[in-house]
């Protein structure tokens, strides 16, 4: 499939990628806090949203995946009632595999490798008192299908207790020559970085990451943390 059909498919048709600047964070921070309060970035769900997200409620969502040990820190807060913690919020979370492919989909076009009836790296959590949720993961790797290579990403989406959708959105890794992204890419068993696709030239982070890119804490030995906090109007 070439680009412009792929993106005219998800509705990115005369989208053009503009340069975004590369935030640059040390590895040993633990939170990402959104100070000023602004919404998290809207972003497309992709082609493999998770099916039946209600049965995949669970912290771990590795299941018979390897790769570089990752949890997965979210907190979740209401811009409408000044940024306080949102409680009950149903959060999904899906993303590929060390070698990009995603479960729940395959045997086609946009990816050849059958995985139609796994279940791996995807799953549902509750947001406690905090607004928190977990997950227990891999660190994700990229793909390419047709002409178009995605950075390193995850997929969100939430919903309010009554199950309204309040944000679908694509989470951001820093990509500098010292992040993680290079560090687990460059480890055995990853593809590498050669033909990756940067956060800045990546059509879908076309409006920038500011508010979607992530803090990563921790080492290639002993894995890595996540962590950010989303601003949705509930």
């Amino acid at each position: 499939m070439d680009r412009k059909n792929f993106l005219k498919n998800l509705g990115l048709a005369g989208v053009t990628a503009i340069a975004a600047p590369v935030l640059i964070r040390c590895e040993n921070e633990i939170t990402r806090e959104n100070t000023n309060c602004n919404l998290t970035n809207y972003d497309l769900e992709g082609p493999f949203p998770t099916k039946s997200p209600s049965i995949l409620e669970r912290v771990n969502i590795i299941g018979d995946r390897i790769g570089v040990p990752f949890e997965i820190h979210l907190t979740v807060k209401n811009k409408n009632t000044e940024c306080s913690n949102l409680q009950g919020a149903f959060v999904d979370i899906w993303h590929c595999d060390k070698d990009g492919y995603y479960s729940e989909y395959g045997g086609g076009e946009l990816q050849p490798v059958d995985y139609t009836h796994l279940h791996f790296l995807r799953g549902r959590q509750v947001t406690n008192t905090n607004g928190e949720v977990k997950f227990t993961s891999i660190f994700p790797g990229w793909y390419t299908i047709g002409d178009i290579t995605r950075a390193t990403h995850l997929h969100i989406h939430i919903y309010n207790s009554k199950g309204n959708s309040l944000l679908v959105t694509q989470l951001a890794f820093p990509d500098d020559p010292n992040s993680a992204v290079v560090k687990v890419n460059q480890s055995p068993g990853y593809k590498g970085m050669n033909g990756y696709r940067y956060n800045s030239e990546d059509d879908f982070f076309y409006d920038g990451v500011s508010t979607q890119l992530l803090n990563i804490s921790g080492n290639i030995n002993e894995g890595y943390v996540g962590a950010i906090t989303l601003i949705v109007s509930a």
